[in-house]
């Protein structure tokens, strides 16, 4: 079994494969009809969503997910030389162009002076606002896919006479990206990242 398996639209696989999934990350092994598979010790699942309004990851799969990531298109693939859409499994493959090297020149490149002075810089800064820095980039990264946006009819305020309409145009446009926003903004001042 390889090392790394991409998993591309899981969120669109029928549920026993998201079992089997969720199998494979809990006991490093997998079932099949005729044998047992085993990862390897060093073992990475990078499951790859499709997103929208569609089908989603069972609940104990999508617990399991630690960290995520939204790529927007918009932004662009700079790390894709050519894009290939060929129909088959290939085109997920990242392919670079004969004889392409990179450029060295296009690294950071970051002195021993500059080194030392952000060592000198991170003695004074308070442990506080680190802590509270890598605790908003944490949050970032490991909500979002675990905040679900509800309809407007099942919002809780519902319960106690609040009008559809009303949150509806609440909740217009409103994303997990959104909540965890919020939320950290209502812990403080913001802090530099």
């Amino acid at each position: 079994m390889a090392n790394v398996i991409i998993a591309k639209n899981l969120d669109e696989a029928p549920k026993q494969v998201q079992i089997q999934a969720l199998e494979l990350m809990h006991s490093k092994r997998i079932y099949t009809r005729t044998s047992v598979q085993h990862a390897p010790k060093r073992f990475l699942f990078i499951a790859l969503l499709a997103g929208g309004e569609g089908p989603r990851l069972t609940k104990h799969l999508n617990d399991q997910i630690f960290i995520s990531h939204f790529h927007d298109p918009e932004d662009g693939f700079p790390n894709l030389e050519e894009k290939y859409d060929d129909g088959d499994s290939t085109s997920s493959v990242l392919k670079k162009s004969p004889g392409f090297e990179p450029d060295a020149n296009l690294w950071p490149r970051v002195s021993a002076a500059e080194i030392e002075h952000l060592s000198q810089l991170s003695d004074q800064a308070m442990q506080l606002n680190i802590l509270t820095s890598f605790q908003a980039l944490a949050a970032r990264k490991i909500y979002p896919h675990r905040i679900h946006i509800v309809k407007p009819e099942r919002e809780r305020s519902m319960q106690w006479g609040s009008d559809v309409d009303a949150v509806s145009a609440l909740l217009e446009g409103v994303g997990p990206e959104d909540v965890i926003e919020d939320v950290l903004g209502t812990a403080g001042p913001e802090v530099p990242l």
